[in-house]
């Protein structure tokens, strides 16, 4: 029998992913939204704040549970006090899911949670290094969710994301902008150009998140490519798609002390147990050109 996969957030930029890349994999994906329900939708409605929508676990009985609901309103949602809701829903929502019977809850954290510039980050030896109360909401929920699934005797992951981009991203991040930007022919600004990130195409993501839900693996894991590029590498790599002028991007020159680097560890065990990418960034930057025709 398939896999009975609930997705919490498939209506999202990362939930939406994942749920079109389950269903393509023969998963049967029940994907939940606490907005999108209605006669003619095929979401089913839960909200992590109201446990009278809890309910359709004890009638749907799904095996695994992925939880990717958390704030993401843009710019706020580093210093905000729901931050700390969310970590205090999802736990309660994670015993919940055990006590009904799923085998597997999978959390979604972040990059973030190693701090602002640690280099390249290791899931079995970098240690955590929250800096604002986005990453030590998202730290102590991680904890919360290991202890819980080890009291059940259950099996949980707790995915650090880093630096995702695809699809139905929020125009308000860099990739949207730049894309926005250029098709407009505007001028563009770039504030901290050697900021060097881990960009991971969705699908990617997806694709991991899909092993995972499959096989066993260790509680935490670190989903990126192993490379770090430039946010100049990828602006010059959108501009030369769009034949968009140079002259016109202003990289500014900021203190090199907030320049950031940050992107998984290459010799991590995730690459050597098959969770590496298919996608580089300039093949995913293409397919973001044509999405966007």
């Amino acid at each position: 029998m398939s896999v009975r996969v609930l997705l919490v957030g498939a209506s999202g930029f990362i939930g939406s992913s994942i749920n079109l890349y389950l269903k393509r994999d023969d998963f049967t994906v029940i994907p939940t939204s606490r907005t999108i329900v209605g006669k003619e939708s095929s979401y089913v409605k839960l909200d992590v704040f109201k446990e009278n929508t809890w309910d359709v676990l004890g009638v749907l009985k799904p095996d695994v549970v992925v939880c990717t609901a958390w704030e993401t309103t843009h710019n706020i949602y580093w210093q905000s006090k729901t931050n700390f809701e969310y970590m205090e829903a999802i736990k309660s929502f994670s015993i919940k899911c055990f006590k009904s019977g799923v085998k597997k809850f999978i959390g979604i954290g972040s990059m973030s949670e190693y701090g602002f510039s640690p280099g390249k980050c290791n899931s079995q030896t970098t240690l955590v290094n929250p800096q604002d109360r986005y990453s030590e909401a998202k730290v102590l929920t991680s904890l919360a969710l290991k202890k819980t699934a080890n009291e059940f005797g259950r099996e949980a992951n707790w995915i650090r994301l880093f630096q995702p981009y695809g699809p139905r991203e929020s125009g308000e991040r860099l990739i949207p902008s730049l894309f926005m930007n250029m098709t407009r022919n505007l001028p563009i600004s770039i504030r901290f150009p050697e900021h060097k990130l881990d960009f991971t195409f969705t699908e990617d993501i997806s694709r991991s998140i899909s092993r995972i839900i499959k096989e066993y693996f260790e509680f935490s894991i670190n989903l990126g490519t192993g490379t770090a590029t430039s946010v100049k590498e990828l602006t010059l790599l959108l501009a030369d798609l769009y034949n968009y002028p140079t002259s016109k991007i202003n990289f500014c020159t900021p203190d090199q002390s907030k320049n950031r680097l940050i992107y998984v560890d290459p010799e991590s065990i995730i690459f050597q147990n098959g969770l590496r990418p298919e996608v580089n960034i300039l093949n995913g930057l293409k397919f973001l050109k044509f999405k966007n025709k």
